[in-house]
């Protein structure tokens, strides 16, 4: 397809384009959506009809490639051949190189997305169009955590593993059509979230609903009671978010470069920057819960019982919104925003780097996004909120726990801090450019800087004996 046709830098299908006209959405915004409702209606019958205890795990392994590709297809066009490409050139790397599998696979698999990251900037520089480039990011994740649990099960002791890569490690390659599978199934190919493969398998063959065994098998049904209750929940989030971005966002768009909010009132500024990337949320929430409520209802989520007898539905949770938005440090944001990538990351970045862990987690995430240079602004800002938030837990958290009312003051303030800084934060993500950004941040007298370097630089790097004692 010409790049000039449509939105110019689009490859997908032209077919919705008078719905997306109707609804004020763009063709590539109306396509992931149907995509994602196409899928949804999909799952029902693959849920029930390719139940594991009806078909072989062949037979659905089969489906999920058709359906995956026919998807990818029709919202990216041309472009979902790099999916393939990318799974092949990793799956001859398992093949040829298992001693190296899980470094080769990483640089090929981020270098593959690399390329396209390039490509796009050169085609649709600053651009929001969908592309072939969002799917990607979550393959390499899946593949390159894949290759990871294959070198720590045929290649590292078990002795030098943690609990995790322990959990996940792998004995023998997957098939060509088992890899495939996982790469391009049809619940989580266009936005995720990233399942590790040991999951997924267990998803196909019927594993995981084994887990539930134990509490179920007086009734007979082996797939978890709280399903409808969660996509439920799932439908709800999802129905909010819409009304959030289609209607209140964009009365309150992020235009940050505009002369009329550079040169507007210092408190103006932060509380318009806070209100307005809040507003910017609820578009990934959307897509996010939208993507679990899929997994959902084709069956993949269910990962057996805690201790304390509740379901687990952890794998396919990809952010906890009240912790987001209710968080009073950088760290348990981090934490409840966009789990399975800080979990891929976990595992396959801050676990095998020597020193710096939290920097090398930063840069690769940076790198796994693309190449403009906000998003380095983003990550390396985000880093040193990270190192300031520890300063201060460390050091000025001990002097506020005397009593009840102390620890409230110290919430509160560290909660407005924490909106602060995670709006602060996102800011170059939105603008891309690295002058702009620096434009945006000096008109603030760039204040979250000098307080987080502050924080590093001058707060005691070893607890207090107050603190030890705490």
């Amino acid at each position: 397809m010409s790049l000039e046709a449509g939105t110019g830098f689009y490859y997908g299908s032209r077919l919705l384009q008078p719905v997306g006209d109707a609804l004020g959405l763009s063709i590539d915004q109306t396509n992931f959506i149907a995509c994602q409702l196409t899928a949804i209606i999909i799952a029902i019958p693959f849920r029930s009809l390719l139940h594991p205890a009806n078909v072989s795990p062949t037979v659905r392994h089969i489906f999920e490639i058709i359906m995956g590709f026919i998807l990818l297809s029709f919202c990216f066009g041309s472009q979902a051949i790099h999916v393939f490409l990318q799974a092949i050139l990793c799956y001859t790397a398992m093949h040829i190189l298992p001693s190296r599998v899980h470094v080769v696979c990483f640089i090929i698999s981020l270098g593959y997305l690399s390329v396209l990251h390039i490509y796009r900037m050169v085609y649709d520089y600053g651009g929001y169009t969908l592309d072939i480039t969002g799917p990607l990011m979550i393959t390499t994740q899946k593949l390159s955590d894949l290759a990871f649990s294959l070198h720590d099960g045929m290649v590292k002791k078990e002795e030098d593993l943690n609990p995790s890569q322990l959990k996940y490690a792998l004995k023998r390659n997957p098939s060509l059509i088992e890899l495939l599978s996982y790469v391009l199934s049809f619940h989580n190919v266009m936005i995720g979230p990233c399942i590790f493969y040991k999951d997924y398998y267990d998803f196909i063959t019927g594993k995981n609903i084994g887990l539930g065994k134990a509490k179920y098998k007086e009734t007979g049904e082996y797939d978890s009671p709280a399903l409808v209750t969660r996509a439920l929940k799932n439908t709800v989030i999802c129905g909010v978010c819409v009304y959030i971005f289609l209607i209140l966002s964009p009365q309150y768009p992020p235009n940050f470069r505009e002369e009329s909010y550079l040169n507007a009132s210092f408190l103006y500024k932060v509380a318009y920057m806070v209100f307005a990337i809040t507003l910017v949320r609820a578009r990934y929430y959307f897509a996010w819960c939208l993507a679990e409520l899929t997994n959902i209802i084709a069956g993949l989520g269910f990962n057996g019982l805690l201790e304390d007898g509740t379901e687990d539905w952890s794998i396919i949770n990809n952010a906890n919104i009240l912790g987001v938005e209710t968080c009073t440090s950088m760290k348990i944001c981090m934490d409840s925003w966009n789990i399975s990538t800080l979990a891929w990351l976990r595992r396959t970045v801050y676990e095998r780097a020597y020193k710096f862990n939290t920097l090398a987690v930063f840069t690769v995430s940076a790198f796994w996004h693309g190449f403009y240079p906000g998003y380095y602004l983003a990550f390396f800002t985000g880093a040193l909120f990270i190192e300031a938030n520890r300063s201060i837990r460390r050091f000025i958290r001990p002097y506020f726990q005397a009593s009840k009312i102390s620890i409230l003051i110290y919430d509160a303030i560290t909660f407005v801090g924490t909106r602060c800084c995670c709006a602060y934060m996102v800011v170059p993500m939105l603008i891309y450019e690295f002058k702009p950004t620096v434009a945006v941040y000096m008109s603030q007298y760039c204040w979250m800087h000098i307080l987080g370097l502050a924080a590093v630089i001058f707060l005691p790097r070893r607890p207090s004996s107050r603190a030890k004692a705490s």
